[in-house]
């Protein structure tokens, strides 16, 4: 799932541009603290968990394929991480003596480790978990580490505070505070991603992505200002009050925008299983509803948490602000306090679990199986029979459509073209002959390029000329390499048993002309994709 790729060569531009605001928050760092070397060292650590989004840009890449024996070694390690980290307060709490003479706030009621050890259960499941490739799987499992990654921070933050490293403790804190910042805007992406693959499903064309991301990017300053100015809450509440409200915004507005384009999509579903009144066709309607309907209340659960935080929050500053001479008051703050934490900790996983589920890779719906029986006597009587249950005017239109996609062929010829203009980067800019899906090719290049006026046509249509019953049929996954699809094609039509030398061939300008010059003769040769 693609919708949203970045442009042509965007990925190392954005790094770039990343890098840049980066250095400009530390120099800002420096000019403000005037050289207070204690707090530009708390700064900069939360600079340091702001540099992970240098590792990952979104929507840039699927991943790579890694062996079981590579998964097994990696969860290996962070089993070992996550059980010495979660370990060490339920150790504490066995042996008293052990514990520090302060109250550790972190570890008070252990909510702290529990969601920690949610965290790493749900990405070390994500990780041995098999599920179809895809940029918005890996964008998810980026998600999901950089949330397991922010709730360590907090946990050896914890560990610190025990052992009295009061100076690594704060700075710790903070980086978990950078990494999170980051966390949530990725996640945002996540939704956007998702929310115009809906309305590019519903409307039939590719929708415009430009200016989100800089929501996104506002978002995340919001945040990380918010927790720059934990140091000095009295002099810099108003900043924090604006940053709570301009977080809580940006998020409740990509809640409203997801849930509503979940809810027209879930219209139409409940629209086609009112008007199919029996068999497979409504069950399936019927399921795909009740899978939308799963993903809208994981979407409004992202938001809810996100809000309850914000609202928590902003009640704890006022209580800061307030005179704690009273000892109630002080018990009022630190429950606000404990509050804000656990919203904070409810947050991290519902996000975590969330994005696990809507990425299908903790959860794929299988689609209603047919009654064996009833599957036997369909087989038995074929697709033909079933057009007879039709009225006259509706079979008419039945076999017309059906004549229509046994016409649809692809030439030799017009795919060559097509692949060419792929690789100069002018019908789709960032496509990567090796890494590009044909998920990502459809959305991007064969909808746009098939356009006609509001509406549209299959491509084929658009590249034939008369109805042609095709010589060859094809059959392909939308998860696969669209490299991989159309080097099959040419290895067939080569006469090739496999299409991994055609597919290294045509990834290059010279090895691409030399299949199209082998294929002379050969270029009329028609294709039913």
């Amino acid at each position: 799932m693609a919708f949203c790729q970045w442009p042509n060569g965007f990925e190392w531009k954005w790094r770039l541009l990343y890098c840049s605001l980066l250095l400009v928050l530390l120099a800002l760092c420096f000019l403000l603290l005037h050289g207070n070397l204690k707090l530009i060292r708390v700064e900069f650590s939360a600079w340091f968990g702001l540099c992970l989004g240098l590792v990952h840009v979104p929507g840039t890449s699927a991943g790579s394929r890694s062996s079981l024996r590579c998964k097994v070694v990696i969860c290996g390690v962070f089993t070992f991480l996550s059980t010495c980290l979660a370990g060490y307060p339920c150790v504490v709490w066995a042996f008293p003596v052990l514990s520090s003479e302060q109250e550790n706030p972190i570890f008070k009621h252990g909510q702290q480790t529990i969601a920690f050890v949610l965290l790493s259960l749900i990405w070390i499941c994500s990780m041995l978990v098999r599920h179809p490739r895809s940029t918005y799987v890996h964008g998810a499992k980026w998600c999901m580490f950089s949330f397991w990654l922010a709730a360590a921070a907090q946990q050896v933050t914890g560990i610190f505070f025990d052992l009295g490293l009061y100076g690594s403790y704060y700075s710790v804190f903070q980086f978990g505070w950078g990494v999170q910042c980051v966390a949530l805007g990725w996640t945002l992406y996540l939704l956007q991603i998702r929310m115009v693959a809906i309305r590019s499903s519903v409307e039939g064309t590719c929708c415009s992505t430009s200016g989100a991301h800089i929501w996104i990017l506002v978002m995340c300053c919001s945040w990380h200002i918010r927790h720059a100015c934990d140091l000095d809450v009295h002099n810099t509440w108003p900043f924090i009050v604006v940053s709570l409200i301009v977080l809580c915004t940006v998020w409740v507005t990509y809640t409203i925008l997801t849930c509503r384009s979940m809810a027209r999509k879930l219209k139409l579903l409940l629209q086609e299983a009112r008007r199919v009144k029996r068999g497979p066709p409504r069950k399936q309607a019927i399921w795909a509803a009740q899978v939308i309907g799963l993903e809208m209340l994981i979407c409004l659960m992202l938001g809810l948490t996100m809000c309850s935080y914000g609202v928590l929050s902003a009640l704890c500053v006022r209580a800061e602000l307030s005179d704690l001479s009273d000892a109630h008051d002080v018990r009022l703050m630190q429950n606000r306090t404990e509050l804000v934490l656990t919203a904070l900790h409810v947050d991290w996983v519902v996000n975590s679990l969330g994005l696990g589920l809507l990425s299908g890779i903790l959860w794929q719906g299988r689609p209603p199986k047919d009654d064996p029986d009833k599957e036997r006597g369909l087989l038995t009587r074929g697709l033909v029979s079933m057009s007879s249950l039709l009225i006259q005017e509706e079979k008419e239109v039945y076999e017309e459509v059906v004549r229509q996609l046994a016409s649809r062929y692809v030439r030799l010829e017009a795919l060559l073209g097509f692949w060419e203009r792929l690789r100069d980067g002018k019908t789709m800019p960032g496509f990567d002959p090796q890494r590009s899906l044909t998920n990502d090719v459809v959305r991007r290049a064969i909808i746009p390029e098939s356009r006609v006026g509001d509406g549209g046509c299959a491509l084929a249509t658009l590249w034939s000329s008369t109805e042609v019953k095709p010589q060859v049929m094809v059959t392909h996954n939308w998860t696969n390499g669209f490299g991989s699809l159309v080097s099959a094609i040419l290895a067939d039509a080569l006469g090739r048993a496999g299409y991994q030398e055609v597919s290294a061939q045509i990834a290059t300008l010279s090895g691409f002309e030399q299949v199209r010059a082998q294929l002379t003769g050969k270029l009329e040769t028609t294709y039913w994709v």
